[in-house]
């Protein structure tokens, strides 16, 4: 009898650890919101936030007239065929503002790829426009774009 008390006790336990453990997982993660769209930073936190939950029209909305702007088709069949970003990550820094355009500093934030790899990051730029008031995007660093989207004409030389 003493040992079923002491094997009740151990299952108990276990149960309490797993029970602490998803209350601790589900409580600390954080919903991300929209901001305010008043900043060159609010735009591109916005637009990484609309790719990662899928919403490629508000996604789209934030992108700059252009030659080589992508139609919202070919901007939704880059993200949902190719679906490169779902192991990337955007952290947004500060911008520099010079007249109609704002550069704002950002991380891509890599994932992990297997149990021994934490991931890494690098220190990229995104390049936005004032159009009728409203900053639109011009160029934000891959897998949050494409490389042939405003891609700059080539000059020959003389």
């Amino acid at each position: 009898m003493k040992k079923d008390r002491f094997l009740l006790g151990i299952l108990v336990f276990i149960l309490l650890l797993v029970a602490a453990a998803l209350v601790l997982y589900f409580s600390g993660r954080t919903t991300l919101t929209y901001l305010p769209e008043e900043t060159p930073e609010a735009i591109v936190h916005n637009y990484a936030l609309a790719l990662t939950n899928g919403d490629f029209d508000k996604a789209y909305g934030y992108l700059a007239s252009g030659e080589t702007k992508p139609s919202a088709a070919e901007f939704r069949r880059i993200f949902t065929q190719i679906n490169q970003t779902q192991n990337a990550g955007l952290r947004v820094g500060a911008s520099e503002i010079v007249d109609e355009q704002a550069i704002v500093q950002v991380t891509i934030l890599w994932g992990s790829t297997g149990p021994f790899d934490s991931g890494y990051s690098s220190q990229e730029s995104a390049i936005l426009v004032q159009e009728g008031g409203a900053w639109k995007i011009q160029r934000v660093p891959y897998p949050f774009w494409d490389f042939s989207w405003y891609s700059e004409p080539v000059v020959p030389s003389k």
